[in-house]
């Protein structure tokens, strides 16, 4: 993991930049919401890579390292998910470092009232104190903020010991520890729902077993100390200790419109624990004042089997209806006969355009849409050789000029 591993560079690429300007930056995300935390994730290459270049990716583009990575980093283009994993999460084999800087909420376009940002590293196994401290140093180095601000070590589940165990020798180098809940006024929301089912403690340790051996299941609200880099699918997530929005769980949670929650008020806290083994009705959504709105509602024997049965179909997705292309029977259909109904000749737009032409027809330009018959000859068509076609030297100058 030496600085003098390897001097080989990536392609360059607008996808990303080895410095990154602070509170506000082209490659930092949006947030969750516009009170929340930001963040920006990179890589670090190792040998036969120059260690040195910190890699900070475009994410409001590629929410993943991985997704960034196979399009991005030469030595990861083409990688499978799995084989990408391989080679970055264990020490085992290992040629990139991951990680994100996590940066405070903004109170206008590119201003914040918190001067300071924290710094986090992704690994399955523990880095050591060493570790931490070089890759510290060379991730600040590249963030370009002014003296006054201060970067924080927040380390995540699986490095948390280490750092709570040398926190004093990290303090001797410079390097002070925190975490988001730094920045939390109260409880924080990673995802917004609701979510019908069963509380059920389980140790950050135990999530994989439990869930391996049916004490935890997919209906069930997990409530737990510690948030380890992924989690099995459950109805709903409630954390003792703070995350951070851009994790995997924490985006996966967001796409499966999965509740996850870190509770920082101590009565709601021992609300949750409380009601560990009944069932629940959570609901964690942001407020209007930035604050996360959390309840959790206890339901035992207030609703039967039947009821339940009701309010859970209610989580299901609904079925997507797909319109299948089909034949048009020609080329080209004026927009002044397209309806809405014919969005399988021609697609969307160009069906709904025909509203335009009826309603507004001295403000629209008359148009023919193409319909699928064009692509599907298209596709149908042989490839052929194309002999090369070679022109001399200033002929196409001598013929056109």
């Amino acid at each position: 993991m030496s600085a003098e591993a390897g001097t080989l560079t990536v392609s360059p690429s607008d996808a990303w930049s080895s410095e990154v300007v602070f509170p506000a930056d082209r490659l930092f995300s949006r947030g969750t919401s516009k009170d929340s935390v930001r963040w920006v994730k990179f890589s670090i290459l190792l040998g036969p890579y120059d260690a040195n270049i910190v890699h900070f990716q475009d994410c409001r583009k590629y929410v993943f390292h991985y997704e960034f990575a196979a399009v991005n980093l030469d030595p990861f283009m083409d990688m499978t998910y799995a084989q990408f994993n391989a080679v970055t999460l264990l020490e085992q084999n290992q040629q990139a470092i991951l990680g994100t800087v996590i940066l405070p909420p903004l109170v206008s376009a590119r201003k914040t009232d918190i001067q300071e940002y924290g710094i986090q590293f992704v690994r399955q196994d523990p880095f050591t104190r060493e570790e931490i401290a070089e890759l510290y140093y060379r991730v600040k180095n590249s963030v370009q903020a002014n003296p006054n601000v201060q970067a924080f070590y927040f380390p995540t589940y699986e490095q948390k010991a280490v750092a709570q165990i040398h926190e004093d020798w990290f303090a001797s180098q410079g390097i002070p520890l925190g975490s988001t809940a730094r920045w939390a006024n109260g409880n924080t929301c990673y995802s917004q729902g609701w979510a019908l089912g069963t509380v059920k403690f389980v140790t950050a340790s135990n999530i994989d077993h439990a869930y391996q051996i049916g004490e935890l299941t997919p209906l069930d609200i997990l409530l737990t100390d510690g948030i380890p880099a992924e989690l099995p699918y459950v109805a709903g997530i409630v954390s003792l200790v703070p995350s951070t929005p851009n994790s995997h769980v924490a985006i996966l949670a967001n796409t499966y419109t999965v509740p996850f929650v870190y509770l920082a008020l101590a009565p709601e806290a021992q609300l949750a624990q409380d009601l560990v083994g009944q069932r629940i009705i959570l609901s964690v959504y942001n407020d209007a004042l930035g604050g996360c709105d959390t309840r959790m509602l206890d339901t035992e024997g207030l609703i039967s089997d039947t009821i339940v049965s009701d309010i859970l179909e209610l989580k299901k997705p609904i079925p997507l209806a797909v319109s299948s292309i089909k034949d048009f029977g020609d080329v080209s259909i004026p927009t002044e006969l397209t309806q809405p109904n014919d969005i399988c000749y021609v697609g969307g737009k160009a069906a709904n355009f025909g509203i335009l032409r009826e309603s507004i027809p001295d403000r629209s330009p008359k148009s023919l849409a193409l319909t699928f018959d064009v692509w599907n000859a298209f596709l149908d068509h042989p490839v052929t050789q194309v002999e090369p076609v070679v022109v001399p030297p200033r002929w196409f100058c001598a013929r056109v000029c």
